[in-house]
């Protein structure tokens, strides 16, 4: 009888076609900085911005939507990508050539001269799909990295957030994962 509501109009979760099997949703509100200039997981230490799926079927697609809120300092840039633990998801391919841009870059921010006080974080967001062709579990990562500059990238806050002011609250980031039967 097609359903409706969470499992979609292609019927009860599990019948594949297009279905939605199942959820995985991560919010992460630690907050973290860093300056490397390799990529590192987003984390606070304790808890990081990466969900875990077991896939259904070998033949499911995955659907990842990434929500950041992150921050550089002045004259410096960041870039993030989605790893899957052997390779990225998703993200924009270098030019040939190139020795160093890099492929699978998901978000870029250069902040080229805004100024020293740019106080709000900005706000990204993807969603890359997935084949992993597996029944195995699958972790995505998002990870950072500090671009040009080698200044320091925050996530879930701004570089000034020693202030006890409404505006300098911290946000929150998370990642989304949705299993879609074939």
């Amino acid at each position: 009888d097609g359903a409706k509501g969470p499992q979609g109009p292609a019927g009860p979760a599990g019948s594949g076609g297009g279905a939605i099997l199942q959820v995985v949703h991560v919010e992460f509100t630690g907050i973290m900085s860093s300056n490397s200039q390799s990529f590192v997981d987003i984390t606070d230490g304790s808890t990081a911005l990466q969900a875990s799926i077991t896939p259904t079927s070998a033949t499911s697609t995955m659907l990842i939507e990434v929500n950041l809120s992150a921050q550089c300092t002045r004259h410096n840039s960041v870039v993030f990508h989605l790893w899957d633990g052997t390779s990225t998801v998703g993200g924009g391919v270098a030019e040939d050539g190139s020795t160093q841009a890099v492929d699978g870059v998901l978000f870029q921010y250069w902040n080229y001269n805004v100024g020293d006080r740019l106080y709000s974080p900005m706000s990204f967001s993807a969603v890359v799909k997935d084949s992993p062709n597996t029944t195995d579990e699958i972790t995505y990562v998002v990870r950072g990295a500090s671009g040009t500059g080698a200044g320091t990238f925050y996530v879930n806050r701004n570089m000034y957030s020693v202030l006890d002011k409404l505006e300098h609250s911290y946000v929150a980031s998370s990642i989304t994962i949705y299993e879609i039967g074939e």
